[in-house]
């Protein structure tokens, strides 16, 4: 069994980061963007998985999600990881390529104030890392545009068709840093061969059913304080740059930059299962979440005894069985 169960409820809030081991696999070209959007909307179009908030970072993904089911869930950053792995090996011309940096960080949004607090927070991860002034800047894939434009609806769905491009249309870059022109033609060859293209749907408000926020009114209020908290992170990293006297890199230079250009992370995420601002929330979930591992453990236990069906609890993701027949 995984040594890190996963305890994932249904139509709950959980923000999901997808860290890369080293390097920045994902620079803002239109190249990278024609990559990015197109397996998104092709894993979504397999599992039901609700996208509310994404900021792509040059070596991380921030997402905020609202998974119908556990296993949907697993399968839908699985197969994410997947697919671009397989796609930056052919745009290096690798044939191995140890990407993905161990387990991700999954973790539950208990309540409505820690929301607030973490969507600013993706949001405001562009400026905060010294890359643009403010999010509005930023050339990156990210659902800032549909979020702050959003109709202040809960069923409010931003959707476009866009290319899935398929490996054997992947060629390996003629240079890893990539002027300008040199990206729109690849681009515009990547999105010309596709024969496919699949619906990418966000859904900015969705997260809020969780805490049972529905009228428009409350809808306005709640996206009004995640915009000004936004702005405030994003003062804040100003007169940080301004105190130590330097500017962000800028869109032109971020656009620059070569695939896989090397970087290390200053600092990795605590692996935390909730973020609330509510400690009797804490403190419920993780009581629990024991209660939901022994429960897997027992379950596992007997799986080994021979009963091969236990009565697994809600949401476990079970192991699989072995063969019970050889194929002739």
């Amino acid at each position: 069994m995984s040594r890190t169960r996963r305890f994932i409820r249904a139509k709950r809030p959980y923000e999901i980061i997808l860290r890369v081991r080293t390097g920045l696999p994902f620079v803002p070209t239109e190249t990278l963007r024609v990559l990015l959007e197109g397996t998104m909307a092709r894993v979504q179009r397999q599992f039901r998985v609700e996208l509310c908030h994404v900021v792509w970072m040059g070596n991380h993904v921030h997402m905020l999600v609202v998974p119908y089911d556990t296993q949907d869930c697993i399968d839908f950053y699985q197969e994410i990881q997947k697919k671009l792995t397989e796609a930056i090996k052919r745009l290096l011309g690798e044939d191995y390529l140890r990407m993905w940096e161990g387990d991700p960080v999954v973790m539950e949004i208990g309540d409505l104030e820690a929301a607030i607090e973490k969507i600013a927070y993706i949001y405001g991860n562009p400026s905060h890392a010294h890359l643009v002034d403010s999010i509005e800047e930023y050339p990156g894939v990210s659902t800032w545009g549909c979020f702050s434009k959003a109709a202040c609806r809960i069923d409010y769905i931003v959707s476009r068709e866009v290319p899935w491009v398929q490996l054997p249309s992947i060629g390996r870059l003629p240079s890893r840093a990539m002027s300008e022109s040199m990206d729109r033609s690849i681009a515009g060859k990547l999105r010309s061969s596709a024969k496919l293209k699949h619906r990418l749907e966000y859904s900015p408000n969705a997260w809020m059913r969780a805490f049972g926020i529905k009228d428009e009114a409350e809808i306005a209020l709640v996206n009004r304080k995640i915009a000004q908290r936004v702005a405030d992170r994003e003062v804040e990293a100003r007169n940080t740059r301004k105190k130590a006297g330097f500017g962000p890199l800028g869109v032109k230079t971020l656009r620059r930059q070569a695939v896989m250009t090397p970087h290390v992370p200053k600092k990795r995420e605590r692996r935390m299962f909730i973020y609330t601002s509510i400690r009797q929330l804490r403190m419920e979930f993780i009581q629990a979440r024991r209660m939901f591992c022994e429960l897997c453990r027992m379950c596992y236990i007997e799986m080994k005894a021979g009963n091969m069906f236990p009565p697994w609890p809600v949401g476990a993701i079970r192991p699989y069985l072995p063969p019970l027949a050889t194929a002739l």
